[in-house]
């Protein structure tokens, strides 16, 4: 799998991010927002209503692959756009039932179709490999990703905008001392996505 010309779709601060670091390592991208943006980006940037077929159709004619930055409930049109012009898809969702459509989608796929490029599994799975090189041997690698409840309940209490779902050092107490440990650990936006990453040798 080879390809030079990427479609980014969405550009929210993590579309913006993919668009630029891929930009920097010598792809050509096309980067498509609903609404205008900042003039001065180092790619092209269109407008783009991708809930239109025919107009995200025509937007994703001159590209090898397409990254969805977009909404989770926006994917699966994307990626059936994707899978009908053979291109090659990803997205950062971790919606279940987008996945499951993207899955779908792979079976009869002439080009790749990789759902769940965002923080988990993607990210997170970066994260341990990087962590793992600096290891001669190793038993085991556990990543954990916290998140946040999608229907807080009363056994759930947790107001959805301030509360860490997932406690970095309660995972590291978890731990002997004996054993060499590497934690990450870091707060993804205001609405609270905790991840810790930890590597037991």
């Amino acid at each position: 799998m080879s390809f030079t010309n990427i479609a980014v779709l969405g550009l929210g601060n993590v579309g913006r991010l993919v668009a630029r670091l891929l930009h920097e390592s010598g792809f050509s991208v096309t980067a498509f927002d609903s609404l205008p943006g900042e003039a001065n980006q180092p790619f092209e940037r269109r407008i783009l209503d991708v809930s239109n077929k025919d107009d995200l159709a025509e937007a994703l004619a001159a590209c090898e692959a397409v990254i969805s930055c977009l909404p989770y409930h926006l994917n699966a049109a994307v990626a059936a756009a994707a899978h009908a012009h053979d291109l090659n898809y990803f997205d950062l969702t971790e919606d279940v039932t987008v996945t499951k459509t993207v899955r779908e989608l792979a079976k009869t796929s002439k080009g790749v179709m990789a759902p769940q490029c965002g923080l988990a599994p993607g990210y997170i799975g970066i994260i341990g490999a990087h962590l793992a090189e600096r290891f001669e041997t190793l038993r085991a690698i556990k990543l954990r990703v916290g998140a946040l409840p999608q229907h807080p309940t009363l056994s759930n209490p947790l107001p959805v905008r301030r509360a860490r779902t997932f406690s970095p050092s309660s995972h590291c107490s978890a731990h002997t001392l004996s054993k060499p440990w590497a934690s990450v650990s870091f707060i993804a936006s205001r609405n609270l996505t905790s991840a810790s990453v930890g590597m037991v040798a």
